[in-house]
């Protein structure tokens, strides 16, 4: 999981590199990285001393069950204290650029069609509902409404962490089952924002060990999954007939 962070990271760091986000504060002075989970907001002294190692990247989830804990459609009534807080830290600190992550589920919007009692995090019913950002994509709509309300403050999105982690630590399907998840998250982001940058989830690569398996080339690990979470995304993706006019 170390390495994974370290990848989806560094992919976040390229992302917002001079030249990749026209509208940062400022040139980014060298690509370098953190991931803080909440302890960016609980810890007063968090910023500075992460400015003062030298990153100027954030990589900090903001879930969908921490937004919306409980049903009800109105955002208005949705929890927004973490995305505020972090306006805040941005406020203060106008040289340190976020990565957000806008992933997970909630048990009351659990899609009945992932395996029931399964290990790791639900994921939001609807997903398939077009357009996007309708209120019956759930997923959609809060990536949608996240980024119409704060899109002056951030601009960079990412869709989920390490879905591939074997075990479904963090996503309790596959890589087709999660094309829907990343359509949606791309299509509502950039319907709320154009401009805005959507990165694909933080991936652990364990899954390469699948890849290797499946096609009879030798794993390192005795035990390698059978199966290849990114390699059944692009598959899936390239079936998808409007995925080629969303650039992939």
């Amino acid at each position: 999981m170390r390495i994974a962070r370290s990848i989806g990271l560094l992919l976040a760091s390229v992302a917002l590199a001079p030249g990749n986000v026209a509208r940062a504060a400022e040139p980014t002075p060298y690509p370098f990285a953190m991931c803080s989970n909440g302890n960016i907001v609980t810890n007063p002294a968090y910023s500075a001393k992460m400015l003062d190692a030298g990153a100027r990247v954030c990589r900090v989830d903001v879930t969908f069950a921490e937004v919306r804990p409980k049903p009800g459609d109105d955002p208005s009534n949705w929890n927004w204290a973490k995305l505020d807080a972090l306006v805040k830290l941005r406020n203060q600190h106008p040289e340190l650029q976020f990565d957000i992550l806008l992933g997970y589920g909630a048990d009351w919007a659990n899609d009945p069609a992932f395996v029931s009692g399964a290990n790791g995090d639900p994921a939001q019913r609807g997903v398939r509902s077009m357009p996007a950002w309708s209120a019956a994509n759930l997923y959609g709509n809060y990536v949608f409404e996240v980024v119409r309300r704060y899109k002056k403050y951030f601009h960079v999105w990412e869709s989920w962490n390490e879905p591939d982690l074997p075990g479904h630590a963090f996503f309790r399907g596959d890589g087709r089952t999660f094309l829907p998840y990343q359509r949606a998250c791309w299509l509502a982001a950039k319907h709320a924002d154009p401009k805005c940058t959507v990165l694909f989830a933080a991936m652990c690569f364990a899954s390469v060990e699948g890849y290797l398996a499946l096609h009879g080339l030798q794993a390192p690990s005795p035990s390698p999954p059978r199966s290849c979470f990114f390699e059944e995304y692009l598959q899936s993706c390239a079936e998808d007939p409007e995925a080629k006019r969303s650039h992939f």
